[in-house]
């Protein structure tokens, strides 16, 4: 679907910026490359992970909802996307901490620069802080 869209969105581009349309078509092309890239870590990925039997818990924010619906992994995250919001409700906390202590799982993950507090919360509250 990225593919698809990225394509269209540069032809039509190509064609109201007919001075530019070589730069259009060569962003393009280096777009299309790094979405395959991103399709080849999502295969190995899926590869090496059962998510089946172990979830993947995220405690923040969460872009790569596609990507795991793509890959059939099963998922439990604080947002369901790539939300504005900082705060997570009591509700989300206890349920993601429920799901920690039902997968034995004491790894969440959380995105790059996150403050890690959801997680941090989470994983005390699952009965695995310190762990």
């Amino acid at each position: 679907n990225a593919k698809t869209a990225v394509i269209k969105i540069a032809e039509y581009l190509e064609v109201l910026d007919l001075a530019n349309s070589s730069v259009y078509a060569k962003n393009l092309q280096n777009y299309l490359k790094k979405l395959d890239s991103l399709s080849e870590i999502a295969l190995e990925l899926s590869k090496k992970n059962d998510f089946s039997s172990k979830p993947l818990i995220f405690c923040d924010r969460f872009p790569f909802r596609y990507m795991t619906d793509e890959l059939g992994a099963k998922y439990f995250a604080a947002f369901s996307g790539c939300s504005a919001e900082t705060e997570a409700s009591f509700e989300t906390v206890a349920f993601l901490s429920k799901k920690v202590q039902e997968f034995e799982e004491p790894r969440v993950f959380v995105t790059e620069n996150s403050d890690k507090k959801i997680a941090k919360t989470v994983i005390k509250n699952a009965g695995f802080d310190g762990k």
